[in-house]
């Protein structure tokens, strides 16, 4: 998801996974944040998903398991 925000990083990031979350219409979804990201952008991250019942995973995004993710697929770590 992305977006021309003109929020701060860690509010853009919940803001993103918010979207995300209307779009999918109450499924109940998990989030990956990677462990890389800034400790304030994992906070807000944690704080609004805990607000909306989300599951928010904070881990190693190059570890992380993506076969049974919908949607586009990430890019390989060498591109990040």
């Amino acid at each position: 998801m992305s977006n021309a925000s003109l929020l701060d990083e860690a509010t853009a990031a919940a803001e993103a996974m918010t979207m995300c979350s209307a779009v999918a219409r109450g499924k109940k979804l998990k989030f990956l944040v990677s462990d890389l990201c800034h400790p304030q952008t994992i906070a807000v991250c944690k704080s609004r998903a805990e607000g909306l019942g989300l599951k928010l995973v904070v881990g190693d995004h190059a570890k992380f398991d993506f076969r049974h993710v919908s949607g586009r697929r990430p890019l390989p770590s060498s591109h990040i």
